[in-house]
Order: C-alpha cells, then sequence, then structure tokens
C-alpha cells in the first residue's frame, strides 16, 4: 500500500465526516482498520494517518491527543517531516501535557529541515519570541524566507513584519511592502491592511 493510497483513505474519511447523518459503515471500519494495521506494522505514513484521525477526530475515532501524539511520535522518529511538525505542534499547545517549548522546537525544527513549510513558520515564531531556543531574529528571518517562498501567507506576512521594523534584517519599507503585498495576494488580511498602510504613507 503506497503512501498516495493512504492518503486517499484519509481523504475518503474525511469526507463522510462532512455529513454526520450518514451511518458509520463497514466500509470505513475497514479502511480504519486497514490503516490502523498498517500504522502497526511500523508504517511511517499509516501511523502519520492514524495520528491525524486521532488529532482531529474522524469517523468512528473520537478526538483524543495523547493517541495522537503517540502515533505521531512513531512516524515522526522515522523521519515523517508531517507527524514531526504535529508533534512539535502538540508540544507547543500542550494537548497532552504541560506545555514544552523545547521538545516543540525540536520537533518543529527538524520537520523544517525536511521543507514542510508550515514547520518553518513555526521555527521562525519561536526564534522571533525566544520559546525553547535562544531569540534570533536573523536565524527567525531564515525561516520565515524558507516559508515564504513556498507560499506560507503568514511568514509571508511575518517577514513584511521583520522588514518594517528592521529585525533580523536591515530595515526596508520597501521590501516590507512588498511581503506585506504577497502575503496580501495570497488571502492573508492583515498583509492587505499593512500593504495599504505604507502606501499611504507614501511607501
Amino acid at each position: 500500500m503506497n503512501r498516495k493510497f493512504l492518503r486517499l483513505i484519509l481523504l475518503l474519511l474525511a469526507a463522510v465526516t462532512i455529513t454526520p447523518a450518514r451511518a458509520f459503515s463497514m466500509d470505513e471500519s475497514k479502511a480504519i482498520s486497514t490503516l490502523r494495521q498498517k500504522a502497526e506494522q511500523g508504517d511511517a505514513w499509516g501511523q502519520d494517518l492514524l495520528g491525524m484521525l486521532y488529532y482531529y477526530g474522524g469517523p468512528g475515532i473520537k478526538q483524543d491527543y495523547g493517541r495522537a501524539a503517540k502515533w505521531f511520535r512513531l512516524a515522526a522518529q522515522q523521519g515523517d517531516a508531517e507527524a514531526q511538525y504535529f508533534l512539535g505542534r502538540v508540544y507547543y499547545g500542550g494537548q497532552t501535557e504541560d506545555q514544552n517549548f523545547a521538545e516543540a522546537a525540536k520537533w518543529f525544527q527538524l520537520s523544517a529541515q525536511q521543507g514542510y513549510a508550515a514547520a518553518q513558520f513555526n521555527i521562525g515564531v519561536m526564534y522571533s519570541n525566544g520559546q525553547g531556543v535562544k531569540q534570533d531574529s536573523v536565524e527567525a528571518v531564515k525561516w520565515y524566507r524558507l516559508a515564504a517562498t513556498q507560499g506560507f501567507a503568514e511568514a509571508q506576512f511575518n517577514l513584511g513584519v521583520a522588514y518594517n521594523n528592521g529585525a533580523g534584517v536591515e530595515k526596508s519599507f520597501a521590501k516590507a511592502k512588498e511581503w506585506f503585498k504577497i502575503s496580501c495576494d495570497s488571502g492573508l488580511e492583515r498583509g492587505c491592511t499593512q500593504y495599504q498602510a505604507l502606501l499611504r504613507k507614501g511607501y
């Protein structure tokens, strides 16, 4: 069973969740059973998807952050970037225990190094705020830029903020305006607001 098919299983299960009136069927039960079997056999992608089902909840599966973390960890330890990101989220949000910014940063960093845009953004935020890592605006900008070039709107906005404030980069209202515009074009309303504000100031 390849990754594409496992992803299809999750998408099919997710589609069921938008029709609550529909009864839980044997086909859905079989799909979850197949996914669980793959996860228990050590398939990292299956572990990640099973973790996602527990993280968000699904047909026949009640939301359970503890079980989600269990499966994310198993997949993350095998190098699955998505699982590393979600395990970081569990630690960052304290969804199974007290917040642990150091552990969150560890898993976000591992995921970010594999090019996972959301993790790149999150580790950037942690460097900006000094959460779980030493505060480092230059390092934050590095990760924002990597996520921004992948189209991650929040990272594009934060890159605009960095240029606007001169945090980790040389202050440049022109570049700030450019990144605010890009984030606006990506659908982020805050980016539009900041872009318009700089336009009104003549930048």
